[in-house]
């Protein structure tokens, strides 16, 4: 009887071992696994204050105060100067200076077609014919501006310096009456439009130009 007694406690104190090692090894893993959570959640509590990496900002470009306007859909405006469609518009000052040349920035065009001096001026202000092949050509160039310069009776027009335009003397004009497509600010953009415009205007040529304008006051 005393034998069976011992047995019996000894197996009962065997299965309380075992339950009171499961327990343990269960709060073990249950608080190794909190351990683990509260340690994954301060990491992400960590990134969520971090500063944010900077956007990168796009690079501007700068253009002068007295740069041309290139673009046929945005052209520059003046409250002192109404530019005409055919004409390349550029900044100027707010206030101008009366009876005082305003000039652009310089730029490139290519001059695709001249007409004879002494034209006649059947448009009142332009070229008729002229107007005409500047229209037709601004409708396959539709960011860049296809300008002309007349030689007809406008006190208010944009006028356009460069070289070969004038004699050496500076006494007669040799290139008076022309449209031209406004080609970029440097001679690699003027070399690249004119090679492709070569094949449809092949007497087409590249200068370096400066629009000029000037407010007459009377």
């Amino acid at each position: 009887m005393k034998e069976r007694l011992l047995t019996l406690t000894f197996v009962l104190l065997i299965a309380l071992g075992c339950t009171l090692g499961s327990t343990t090894a269960e709060n073990g893993a249950a608080e190794q696994s909190r351990d683990e959570r509260s340690t994954a959640a301060n990491a992400s509590a960590e990134n969520s204050t971090a500063e944010p990496e900077a956007t990168p900002i796009p690079a501007t470009k700068q253009t002068a105060a007295n740069a041309v306007c290139p673009d046929p859909s945005k052209p520059c405006q003046h409250k002192e100067k109404r530019f005409d469609d055919w004409e390349l518009s550029f900044k100027m000052p707010a206030k101008l200076p009366p009876n005082k040349t305003v000039k652009s920035a310089p730029f490139f065009a290519v001059i695709l077609k001249t007409y004879p001096m002494g034209e006649d001026c059947d448009g009142g202000e332009f070229i008729e014919a002229a107007e005409a092949d500047r229209k037709r050509e601004q409708t396959n160039q539709l960011n860049r501006k296809v300008f002309a310069s007349y030689e007809c009776p406008n006190m208010g027009a944009v006028n356009y310096d460069f070289e070969g335009r004038w004699t050496k003397d500076g006494e007669s004009l040799l290139l008076g009456n022309f449209i031209a497509l406004y080609a970029g600010t440097t001679r690699a953009e003027g070399e690249d439009a004119l090679k492709f415009l070569k094949n449809e205007y092949p007497q087409a040529q590249l200068k370096q130009m400066t629009a000029m304008y000037e407010l007459i006051v009377q």
